[in-house]
């Protein structure tokens, strides 16, 4: 197989080129892509990559000053010399199509990594080589297709360990950046309509089920569920306009359109990723292999390390109550082992719900909350019916009532003095206060300085659990 008839598209590869020279500040977006390794035709590699060192040298990047720097290099002939730099300037890309065109060129990049693979083995094959050889072939082939990480991981000796605060809850002790949630219910629940909710509230600003979010969120809906004509008219039922925030998506795989998933999340900076539902994004081919289940969870994780987005996967739950609560969903239990967060949405009667958190990495304990349909689309905070069940929005106003309390104390407060303050002002119970100062402490948002005392938890760059 040669190189001449591996995918490349010459003349994008030339705008995209020609328009990191015009606007040195698209770069940044560029690279976040496509690395100097990307581009077929060796001129536009040097040029790439001497671009790159001139950003991170703080060198003004001009058509001057990059044939001046090529030159010094010894590598102006290699890059098509002074005439080719002035072509390249004059053919670039307009800014709002440059987006597509490193698309395919990132696609032929990865396309040609797929193709020299298989001549690798056809030529091992030819050749007659050990079986070790090619199989070592095919396990780089196999992940081929998938973006090359663009740093490599470096170890860090336990004593260099940075004081790192636990990540704060984006909505209810549930949502969490850069973490993994997989909401299970039977089909008809409302889990669907549940993450609608949370995606046009959290972009309205507006708070959900009493619970405030603690920022406004921008979102990336993949909904291979809801029919294309009901999606406006339920995000208008749910927050009484269209937010601009919320973005909706369909036709996505995740194995087959990993790579450009991840980039649009990196380009769009998503706080929140839905995937509806599950089993249609994950398209597995044996719905209970663990094994396949482990590399999809493996690309999930990646897109959420990468990214820093949270990742909320609605899938469909087995019928009954069967097994442990925390594998109610169907299919691989290896997908709920590799998430960070479970939660199961149960109907309780015929519009009461009741979602359990019954896996929680971040802080380990596992709130519940009842909620009542109110009307299409929408839902309201349910009080306990009467059969123990706690209704569990109240923690959340305690717990923020404590953090505004102690944010303003100079000094240590005792747990009488704080439930003085927050009883009379909330009208919550000693059993709910304690609970929520318990949490907190977990949490790590604040701290016990001698027994029964507690004082906020001051780390640089944070001190009470938001994100400002």
């Amino acid at each position: 197989m040669e190189d001449g008839i591996l995918p490349y598209h010459r003349d994008y590869e030339e705008g995209v080129i020609g328009a990191v020279i015009d606007e040195p500040r698209l770069y940044d977006d560029v690279s976040a892509v496509l690395k100097y390794q990307d581009f077929y035709v060796e001129r536009h590699q040097w040029i790439f990559a001497m671009i790159g060192d001139m950003r991170e040298g703080g060198i003004p990047v001009e058509l001057v000053t990059l044939r001046q720097c090529l030159e010094d290099a010894g590598e102006l002939d290699n890059a098509g010399g002074s005439g080719y730099l002035a072509y390249l300037a004059g053919n670039a890309f307009f800014e709002e199509n440059l987006g597509y065109y490193v698309g395919i060129i990132k696609d032929d990049s990865l396309m040609r990594g797929v193709w020299r693979r298989g001549a690798e083995i056809m030529k091992a094959v030819e050749k007659k080589e050990g079986w070790e050889k090619i199989d070592g072939i095919i396990e780089k082939l196999s992940g081929a297709h998938v973006e090359e990480r663009g740093d490599n991981p470096v170890p860090v000796s336990a004593r260099d360990l940075a004081d790192m605060p636990p990540p704060a809850s984006l909505w209810a002790d549930i949502i969490y950046p850069g973490c993994i949630v997989q909401l299970n219910s039977e089909p008809g629940a409302g889990k669907s309509t549940l993450a609608y909710n949370i995606c046009a509230l959290g972009a309205s600003g507006k708070p959900f089920l009493d619970v405030p979010f603690s920022k406004r969120l921008k979102s990336l809906y993949v909904d291979l569920e809801t029919p294309r004509f009901l999606r406006k008219n339920k995000i208008e039922l749910i927050c009484g306009e269209l937010p601009g925030d919320f973005y909706i998506v369909d036709g996505i795989e995740l194995r087959r359109d990993f790579n450009y998933l991840l980039r649009l999340c990196r380009r769009g900076r998503y706080d929140l990723l839905v995937l509806d539902t599950q089993s249609r994004v994950l398209a597995m081919e044996k719905e209970n292999d663990n094994s396949e289940a482990n590399y999809l969870a493996g690309l999930l994780r990646r897109i959420a390390n990468e990214t820093g987005s949270a990742i909320l996967l609605i899938h469909h739950s087995t019928k009954g109550e069967e097994g442990k609560a925390v594998y109610r969903g169907r299919g691989a239990s290896a997908i709920a082992g590799a998430v960070d967060v479970v939660v199961n949405l149960d109907a309780l009667g015929d519009d009461v719900l009741k979602l359990s958190v019954v896996k929680h990495r971040i802080q380990g304990s596992n709130p519940k909350l009842l909620l009542r349909k109110a009307g299409e689309d929408r839902f309201e905070p349910c009080p306990d019916q009467g059969g123990g069940e706690e209704p569990g929005f109240a923690i959340y106003q305690a717990q923020d009532a404590v953090i505004a309390l102690l944010s303003q104390s100079l000094v240590p407060l005792r747990t009488g003095e704080i439930a003085e303050a927050i009883e009379k002002e909330l009208g919550v119970n000693r059993k709910t206060l304690n609970r929520a100062l318990s949490r907190l402490a977990q949490a790590g948002k604040i701290r016990k300085s001698k027994k029964g005392h507690y004082e906020i938890r001051r780390v640089q760059g944070w001190d009470n659990g938001t994100d400002e």
